[in-house]
């Protein structure tokens, strides 16, 4: 299993412009994500199998 964290996934979807304007902006901006991990920020990923 894997798990992926992304504003936009170059070459695979539309680029994410992190504006209103969406994939049509001509202008970008930078996104920055936080994963914060340990008892303070408990977290789960839960799946079902058959």
């Amino acid at each position: 299993m894997r798990i992926d964290f992304a504003s936009a996934m170059a070459g695979m979807t539309f680029p994410n412009s992190n504006l209103a304007a969406g994939y049509d902006s001509k202008e970008t901006v930078i996104a920055h994500q936080s994963i914060y991990g340990g008892k303070n920020y408990p977290s789960a990923v839960h799946f079902h199998v058959e």
